[in-house]
């Protein structure tokens, strides 16, 4: 079960991993992108996209590790908030931190699945361009740290 998780995790993992290199040339010095309608709505569906793939692999360990994903209108901020939080079954997967800033990515989301690509303002979505590299990167470290964390468990 633990090393079938893993596996998914990695498969995610990979495919993030893909997404930045198929966006490199939208992602290049955005702080200096003055993008038009067309690579907003790319580096939009790219945020969209990563962000489904970080919550993917929360969803995995959820129903790996402890039974039930949660349900209801409020479902994506609620398994988002349970990364934070240890069970039974597992340590924390992320800090309080990294919470809140996948918050950010998270309303982005809800944001793009609402409007019309055209109504998507550059100025109020570049920070989340600018910082999704650190952003992924301390991801990917903590859902290491997390790894290692349930080896840890496991071997007790």
């Amino acid at each position: 079960m633990w090393r079938d998780l893993c596996e998914q995790l990695q498969v995610e993992r990979q495919q993030i991993d893909e997404l930045f290199v198929s966006h490199a040339r939208v992602l290049e010095a955005p702080e200096d992108l003055d993008p038009d309608q067309i690579e907003i709505s790319a580096l939009a569906a790219f945020l969209h996209t990563l962000y489904g793939g970080i919550e993917n692999c929360f969803r995995r360990i959820v129903v790996e590790l402890d039974d039930e994903p949660p349900s209801g209108e409020m479902w994506h901020r609620a398994l988002l908030r349970s990364m934070t939080v240890p069970t039974d079954n597992r340590p924390r997967v992320i800090s309080d931190e990294l919470h809140e800033r996948l918050l950010e990515y998270l309303r982005f989301r809800h944001l793009f699945r609402h409007l019309y690509l055209m109504k998507l303002d550059w100025q109020e979505m570049k920070h989340l361009v600018i910082g999704v590299g650190d952003v992924v990167e301390v991801w990917k470290a903590e859902l290491d740290a997390f790894a290692l964390r349930m080896d840890e468990k496991r071997e007790t």
